[in-house]
């Protein structure tokens, strides 16, 4: 089957293109939050397309097409079996571009057509300088586990107005952006890398001045020196850091910009921080006290990689807390 993905245009769709598409979904289960927790639930029900919905589909697309957005079509010679169409902007940054369509005819499924129609729609969005694409996807069992497959996970910033829409859907984004290099830091990082620091320096005591952060630039130098130093790099710029002191087997501090975070980068950073470390000792960090707001997500992400909260200590006039990974466990 000779399956080719182009842009839809007046010349190659017309009101009538649908009329032999058919959208049809069986469903037994779908996932519901309930009480902050995502569960699947039995819900059991047929969605089939009518023409009159197939010949209002296509005529939003071609509304899609005459107001210059991209609408991507899957065809066998002339006729259209699948398609993806883009919307507009969200995001309190503009940062996501929607996904408003998104089908494959009952027959074609399974083929890969979905995953090159997504494709294709993906590099349509980033050529608009999107970040993220924004999906309110249906919430059966099989197209959840579809969107999971593509590499869509939940939303970072829920749009109120689609949340209110479907209610039943998952809010869901796709990161568009190419995927970070984690690598060791090199003399030539070290502005981008202060230049993150500076940018969350308020959430780390004991860098609240001037000087404070020129001794930090010349800590940081010296873990480079040493290849203690491990970075998230896209394109030119620093957008996570991590420092390890082989001496202690202990990670000194980590950060991300709060634009990446989500994107897996401080655990790809762990990671390559673990080929260095002892696997003979106990690895430590130091994070803040259970309780304070600053330590909600750093104390989630230790717990989630093994660490488990000890002793109780002051940093920099601070309050903080020791945890712990106990090699042994991990081996």
């Amino acid at each position: 089957m000779d399956i080719q993905i182009l842009p839809l245009t007046r010349d190659n769709f017309r009101a009538d293109s649908l009329d032999g598409f058919i959208r049809h979904q069986q469903v037994t289960e779908c996932w519901r939050n309930v009480g902050g927790e995502w569960k699947l639930l039995p819900n059991a029900y047929t969605e089939d397309w009518d023409l009159p919905r197939l010949r209002g589909e296509a005529a939003a697309l071609l509304h899609t097409i005459d107001a210059g957005i991209p609408v991507i079509g899957a065809f066998e010679g002339q006729k259209v079996v699948g398609f993806s169409r883009l919307g507009g902007r969200l995001g309190s940054r503009g940062q996501y571009m929607e996904l408003t369509g998104y089908q494959v005819s009952a027959p074609y499924r399974g083929q890969g057509i979905g995953r090159r129609l997504f494709e294709s729609a993906c590099e349509a969005a980033r050529s608009t300088g999107a970040d993220k694409l924004y999906i309110s996807a249906h919430s059966s069992r099989e197209s959840q586990a579809a969107y999971r497959a593509l590499g869509c996970v939940h939303a970072q910033e829920v749009d109120p107005v689609r949340a209110e829409q479907e209610p039943f859907d998952v809010q869901m984004e796709y990161d568009l952006r190419p995927v970070p290099v984690i690598r060791f830091g090199v003399p030539g990082d070290l502005p981008s890398w202060m230049a993150l620091v500076r940018r969350v320096a308020w959430n780390f005591p004991g860098l609240e001045t001037e000087a404070a952060l020129q001794e930090h630039a010349a800590t940081v130098a010296k873990f480079i020196d040493k290849d203690n130093a491990i970075c998230a790099v896209e394109g030119d710029c620093v957008i996570g850091v991590l420092l390890f002191s082989r001496r202690l087997n202990m990670l000194c501090c980590m950060a991300v910009a709060p634009e990446h975070r989500r994107r897996r980068i401080a655990q790809r950073m762990l990671g390559l921080m673990m080929t260095i470390a002892d696997p003979a000792r106990d690895l430590i960090v130091t994070t803040f006290r259970e309780g304070d707001p600053k330590g909600d997500a750093p104390r989630a992400f230790y717990r989630k990689n093994g660490f488990v909260p000890a002793e109780l200590v002051v940093e920099n006039d601070y309050p903080c807390q020791t945890f712990v990974r106990k090699e042994a466990i991990h081996e």
